[in-house]
């Protein structure tokens, strides 16, 4: 049998396991509120009265979702995610824009560089129970284009003013689909 001094080292050990593995799976930030293992959205519709007391804004949507996708992600060092947007008065009219990327670690939120080569990146962060999704220098595809590539007729979004910093509240997954 397992002698007393034993005994208190198997359970430190175990003890210390208890607290080291939940550590390790949330060791990328926000990785309750965009997992690897599952697809989950975030959104933000304006509405009229917004819109009208903000005539520069060109952001109609906006929606943050991750995506299942096999990328080594079991350690949750990275997530696959979208962002997808439709505007006013910029663009094609009634065109969803969107664009993708592999979000890992920075700071204390994610920084997700685009897929598509000088498209731009955005960052994600946690503000109480939403998330701030912030563009820096993003180019968005028609959601019509299949390529991985950025499209010939790709918007850029202003590099400042009301269309680069929104906030986000998570929806039900079944409105993203």
């Amino acid at each position: 049998m397992f002698s007393r001094t034993a005994k208190l080292g198997c359970q430190a050990v175990a003890g210390l396991l208890a607290f080291a593995l939940p550590a390790a799976a949330a060791s990328r930030p926000l990785v309750r509120d965009l997992p690897s293992e599952k697809s989950v959205c975030w959104e933000r519709v304006y509405d009229a009265a917004h819109l009208a007391a903000n005539p520069t804004q060109k952001t109609l949507t906006v929606r943050l979702q991750s995506a299942i996708f096999d990328n080594g992600a079991a350690n949750n060092a990275s997530v696959s995610t979208m962002v997808s947007f439709t505007f006013r008065d910029f663009g094609k009219r009634n065109q969803g824009y969107r664009n993708m990327g592999y979000c890992r670690a920075q700071g204390d939120g994610l920084s997700c560089p685009s897929d598509w080569g000088r498209a731009g990146r955005w960052s994600i962060r946690k503000s109480g129970d939403e998330l701030v999704l912030t563009a820096h220098g993003l180019a968005l595809n028609p959601d019509t284009y299949d390529a991985e590539e950025l499209a010939p007729d790709a918007l850029r979004l202003p590099a400042g003013g009301a269309d680069r910093v929104w906030k986000l509240r998570r929806v039900a997954d079944a409105a993203c689909k």
